[in-house]
């Protein structure tokens, strides 16, 4: 059974400071996440944090996991480590199976594979970060 990294679009939490975002261009950039999926932007720009390690079958198991339906969702079972408290997820986020080397974004119906092998590259990398880090924040490549 796969292992995905969840990585949660966080405009207030900037991961790299030398690339300065306003205020404006950041809410395009989370606004082009959350409603079309365009990540690109977003990610370029340090607006990703891995802030979750979650075991599950399929990639489509991850939604459910990772929202407070019932209960908060950091305390699944599925969930292996988790980097704090946390929103659930929803569309822009992105999932990370490190072992088939893909990549995908919550979309509004689904999850959408990351075709961008350069954007798959630098989510593996922050994914591995994390893991090694034992789910504590850590600098998302840009």
């Amino acid at each position: 059974m796969p292992d995905y990294t969840v990585h949660h679009l966080q405009p207030g939490k900037t991961q790299d400071a030398s690339w300065p975002v306003a205020e404006v261009e950041t809410q395009e950039l989370v606004r082009s996440a959350m409603i079309s999926g365009k990540i690109s932007g977003a990610l370029e720009h340090g607006l990703y944090q891995p802030i979750a390690q979650v075991r599950c079958a399929e990639i489509h198991e991850i939604y459910p996991i990772t929202n407070h339906i019932e209960h908060d969702w950091t305390t699944n079972p599925e969930v292996i480590q988790v980097s704090g408290r946390q929103r659930s997820t929803s569309v822009g986020d992105i999932a990370v199976d490190l072992e088939a080397g893909k990549a995908w974004v919550c979309q509004s119906i689904g999850w959408g594979e990351i075709e961008d092998q350069d954007q798959v590259a630098r989510l593996i990398e922050a994914s591995k970060n994390f893991l090694q880090s034992d789910g504590a924040p850590t600098a998302s490549p840009h």
